[in-house]
């Protein structure tokens, strides 16, 4: 309506037509109502987009909060269908329990240490998520370790039949043929509690909370005291689980030829009581956050092995020493010869421990001869090709390592990888 009569006056502007004169006095108040008509038309044009696009950005908003509340997989967002049966009819209460693969929770951890002689501090913590349908009021949290969604049935082994055949293709066709027969260890959990019989161990304090803490042969059941409040939106919401300082040796570790920096490991041992699951790590030293990591309790050996972040202070280089690398002939074949240098320095004002990796090639060609020329006082593993070296590095002290190689081959062929 407002551009409307905006438009009205633009077309207007002549007035009284051709044929008729306009005094001045008339023409001086067609002119200043015409201004102030125009000024207070466009204000309000302004006025009235600024309101829509308002309104519009709400609409924005909650048509995202509401596909927010309508999402779920199953279509029957939010309901519970149930048959009963009864002899007779009667009033009662009922207390019901279900299942929903919609509720999970994945475990993280932030790892503090003040320096390399304090006890590493390991707060266990859990991302808890649910999209069922339904918003969590005031609920007590059970969270379990097992997996009830995972396949319980023991894998069996089937004969192992050779036949000729493209090696990407028969590669492809094992895979499928035994993916879903062995089960791996998920990284998710859901939120059932296991009917299994319980063995109580002592309850746990973080910040006051006391968390019980249930173990059973299968898994581990984490009962949190504090109510809390869950929105059936796929959001994690942070949950703390347990707090504890445990025992650390700290070490340092490199690889140089795959990265040039050091990396600060924390050794620790009987974490298999800590009931760790695989989960991301924010790593905190010296009060300052270094970056991210990663716990896999899933090991084999004696000591778990966590990553605490670079530490630029100790610089690695690896480098190709020129004058002693080159190739010669002998007969028929070539026989090359590769030599590194590794330079080490410790800007820090401490001792530290360093465990220091290279490897030479192994060979798997009877036409490939592969000969270690010098190992630089490195233990050496013959089957892997591992070389390591077990380091003490003074404060502002510098070391230089050399290994060397020769790989004799026929020299009408080429090695790819060499």
């Amino acid at each position: 309506m407002e551009e409307n009569q905006l438009i009205l006056l633009d077309k207007n502007q002549a007035i009284g037509g051709s044929n008729s004169g306009v005094n001045v006095t008339e023409l001086i108040k067609v002119v200043d109502y015409y201004k102030n008509k125009q000024l207070e038309l466009r204000n309000n044009i302004v006025t009235l987009k600024e309101a829509e696009a308002l309104q519009q950005k709400k609409i924005v908003q909650m048509g995202k909060q509401l596909q927010e509340l309508s999402q779920d997989k199953s279509g029957t967002a939010g309901q519970i269908v149930l048959q009963l049966m009864a002899n007779a009819a009667t009033s009662a209460d009922l207390n019901v329990s279900y299942f929903s693969p919609s509720a999970t929770w994945i475990a993280f951890y932030d790892l503090r240490a003040e320096n390399t002689t304090s006890p590493l501090k390991i707060i266990y913590k859990a991302n808890v998520s649910q999209s069922t349908g339904l918003d969590w009021k005031k609920v007590k949290l059970s969270l379990s370790s097992g997996n009830p969604t995972q396949n319980g049935t023991a894998p069996l082994l089937s004969a192992w039949f050779l036949q000729f055949g493209e090696p990407e293709h028969a590669y492809r066709a094992k895979k499928e043929l035994y993916q879903n027969r062995i089960q791996g260890i998920s990284s998710t959990a859901s939120l059932s509690k296991a009917a299994l019989s319980e063995v109580t161990i002592p309850q746990s304090k973080v910040n006051g909370l006391v968390i019980q803490q249930n173990e059973n042969m299968l898994n581990t059941t984490f009962d949190i005291e504090i109510p809390y409040d869950i929105a059936s939106n796929s959001k994690p919401h942070s949950v703390i689980l347990k707090e504890f300082n445990q025992p650390a040796n700290f070490k340092y570790y490199s690889v140089p030829k795959v990265d040039g920096d050091a990396f600060l490991m924390a050794e620790i041992t009987n974490y298999d009581q800590l009931n760790l699951l695989p989960g991301e790590a924010n790593i905190i030293f010296e009060n300052s956050y270094v970056g991210k990591s990663f716990i896999n309790p899933n090991a084999t050996t004696d000591t778990l092995n966590l990553s605490m972040g670079r530490d630029k202070k100790i610089t690695i280089k690896r480098e190709k020493v020129a004058e002693q690398t080159g190739v010669k002939f002998i007969g028929n074949s070539k026989k090359q010869i590769f030599t590194y240098e590794i330079r080490l320095r410790n800007g820090k004002k401490e001792a530290v421990d360093l465990l220091l990796k290279d490897q030479y090639p192994v060979s798997t060609d009877k036409d490939i001869e592969v000969e270690l020329l010098n190992a630089g006082a490195a233990q050496i593993n013959k089957e892997t090709g591992v070389l390591t070296w077990k380091l003490n590095l003074k404060p502002g002290a510098t070391e230089t390592i050399r290994i060397s190689y020769a790989v004799k081959y026929p020299k009408d062929k080429n090695i790819l990888n060499l």
